[in-house]
């Protein structure tokens, strides 16, 4: 089964370099809002069913593509972003500080899975195991369909991490991905 991944569009915290995690829950800037509208207008992409994470920045990104494509946006938690405890809403320089370079911009960049339970946030395997739930529930009640689910980064590093026959491509904002699962 196909489904498609897209990153949720930029906030004015991805602008300042802010780790946003769950806890932030911010909507889009006019920015972010221009260039999700932009990409969903150039995006000739196929879904027939369309999921987000509940948070503001995901699920306006996905009001986007159900206005262009006349589909319901369902909401799952299971989505959301990784918990990143109390790195959360810190710029990447405070939390290299924070955590001694163990957690670094450069790491995150490199799509792997960050385990932040150290600093009270998740597991790599609690991300794993509700994304595995989300996909089980995605193939059984959608067989046969092409479900778009807009998401978040740490989401995306850790489909990549579960579906490793996927070379990993940059998780920028908006940007699309296509897993067979």
């Amino acid at each position: 089964m196909k489904i498609l991944f897209v990153r949720h569009g930029k906030t004015k915290s991805n602008a300042l370099g802010r780790v946003m995690s769950r806890s932030n829950d911010e909507s889009l800037s006019e920015e972010g809002l221009a260039v999700v509208q932009q990409v969903v207008s150039e995006s000739p992409i196929e879904f027939d069913v369309l999921y987000s994470s509940p948070l503001k920045r995901t699920h306006e990104t996905a009001l986007e593509f159900s206005k262009k494509y006349a589909k319901t946006v369902a909401l799952h938690d299971a989505i959301l972003e990784q918990d990143f405890g109390s790195l959360s809403n810190k710029t990447w320089e405070e939390i290299n500080e924070i955590t001694k370079g163990e957690v670094t911009h450069a790491l995150w960049q490199t799509i792997e899975e960050i385990d932040f339970s150290a600093y009270g946030g998740e597991t790599k395997e609690d991300v794993r195991s509700r994304l595995a739930s989300f996909i089980g529930h995605v193939k059984q009640q959608h067989a046969g369909s092409v479900p778009l689910v807009v998401t978040h980064g740490g989401v995306l590093r850790v489909m990549y991490a579960l579906y490793p026959n996927h070379a990993p491509k940059s998780i920028g904002n908006v940007s699309i991905h296509e897993f067979e699962v």
